[in-house]
């Protein structure tokens, strides 16, 4: 097989925060924190609950990181609505690509942001959809496919068949990709991990979960923002 991926075109203060995390993996959680309370940017901010968030004495982050955490969020907050919700989606696949693969004991040689897959001379997945993040090893082993999607909820809708009319079109066209490249891999090379990460935690996921198992589709695996931080966390030690 062969991926046709993209180049990720970020705003400034997405790069400025996935600078900070990097060099501060615990400011992850509480991004993610805020990121989950404060969806829109239109939201009244408390700025109290955002500094309990960054200086938790669970990260222990030095006081400067905490400064420059603050100020880069206000940023954000104060940006576009447009912006905000670049930047809200931008760190959160920023954080999956760097950070990533997420399967345990699965090793990537290669990652591609939205590629195009190509087996051959068949498009792999039959639409123009793509996926966010694909870590790949070679082609008779599973591949790890990960769909970032800031709020879960608005991606599973939990009251909806993905028959509805109702259902979003462009998320239904979304699934129905994710469930045609995994068809196509499970048949022809190895069945790859296939998840949606999410800033939400997994406890205020419960219907949304059972929900894509109604659609059977168990296949699809939840990557909450705990699980991504755990692992976070303990690739930043294994590279210290």
């Amino acid at each position: 097989m062969k991926f046709y991926g993209k180049t990720p075109r970020n705003h400034l203060l997405t790069t400025e925060l996935m600078e900070l995390v990097r060099k501060y993996p615990d400011l992850f959680m509480a991004l993610a924190n805020i990121f989950d309370k404060y969806k829109k940017q239109s939201e009244a901010v408390n700025w109290r609950q955002i500094e309990r968030y960054i200086r938790s004495p669970r990260l222990s982050l030095p006081e400067i990181v905490c400064n420059q955490a603050k100020e880069l969020m206000q940023k954000v907050y104060d940006a576009s609505e447009d912006e905000f919700i670049d930047i809200r989606s931008q760190f959160l696949e920023e954080v999956i690509d760097y950070f990533g693969p997420f399967t345990p004991k699965f090793i990537s040689k290669a990652k591609y942001r939205e590629p195009l897959i190509m087996d051959q001379d068949e498009v792999v997945g039959k639409t123009d959809a793509r996926c966010d993040v694909v870590f790949y090893h070679e082609d008779k082993v599973t591949l790890e496919m990960i769909e970032c999607k800031a709020n879960l909820k608005t991606f599973v809708t939990k009251s909806l068949d993905l028959l509805d009319p109702k259902f979003n079109r462009g998320n239904k066209k979304k699934i129905d990709y994710l469930c045609e490249v995994h068809r196509y891999l499970c048949e022809n090379y190895a069945e790859p991990f296939v998840y949606i990460a999410f800033y939400n935690k997994n406890l205020e996921v419960t219907q949304e979960r059972e929900n894509v198992k109604r659609w059977g589709k168990d296949f699809l695996r939840f990557l909450d923002s705990v699980s991504i931080y755990n692992i976070v966390v303990k690739r930043s030690s294994i590279n210290l």
